[in-house]
C-alpha cells in the first residue's frame, strides 16, 4: 500500500483556534440496529486494518485496536514517540453521505474524548503526552479497491 499523502495536513472545517466547525453531512439518523454481518461493519474493519497498516509504516506503535466499553469503542490507540495517539478511522466506499471528514462532527469528537479519559483512568499510559487524528480511508476505486488514505494530526 502507497501513501498519497505526506505529510500531515490541518483537519477540514477548522477555525483560526483549531475548533472544527460543526457541518451536517446530510446522513439520516437510524435508530435500529443493524444486522450482524452487515457491510458496513467489513467495510470499516478492512479501513481500520489499512489504517493500523499505514500507522505502523510509519513508524507508530500499536498498543490496541478497537477498545470497546458499554458507552462507545476507540478504533485505534497507538504510541507515536512519546505521544500517545487516539486514531479515529473512517472509511468511505461510496461519496453517497459524503466524505469521512464531514462525519467527525462535535458530537463524535466528544465521543471520543469521552472514550479516551475512560481508557486513561482504566488503563491509563506512562506516555504524558496525547492527541486526536483522524484518518480517512478512501476505496471509491474499482470495486471499491483502495484509492487513498489521509492522516490528519491533532484533528481536534
Amino acid at each position: 500500500m502507497t501513501s498519497q499523502q505526506t505529510a500531515p495536513q490541518p483537519f477540514p472545517h477548522q477555525n483560526e483556534s483549531g475548533n472544527r466547525q460543526a457541518k451536517y453531512s446530510g446522513k439520516p439518523n437510524r435508530t435500529e440496529p443493524r444486522p450482524a454481518g452487515d457491510s458496513r461493519k467489513r467495510t470499516g474493519n478492512r479501513g481500520e486494518e489499512i489504517a493500523a497498516t499505514y500507522l505502523e509504516q510509519q513508524g507508530v506503535q500499536i498498543i490496541a485496536r478497537n477498545w470497546r466499553k458499554a458507552s462507545g469503542e476507540l478504533d485505534i490507540i497507538a504510541a507515536d514517540g512519546s505521544t500517545l495517539v487516539f486514531v479515529e478511522v473512517r472509511t468511505r466506499s461510496s461519496r453517497a453521505y459524503g466524505n469521512g471528514e464531514d462525519s467527525v462532527d462535535r458530537r463524535k469528537q466528544r465521543q471520543v474524548r469521552k472514550m479516551a479519559a475512560l481508557y486513561l483512568g482504566e488503563v491509563g499510559s506512562s506516555l504524558r503526552c496525547y492527541r486526536f487524528d483522524v484518518i480517512i480511508v478512501d476505496l471509491t476505486g474499482p470495486d471499491k479497491s483502495f484509492r487513498d488514505i489521509r492522516h490528519y494530526q491533532n484533528a481536534f
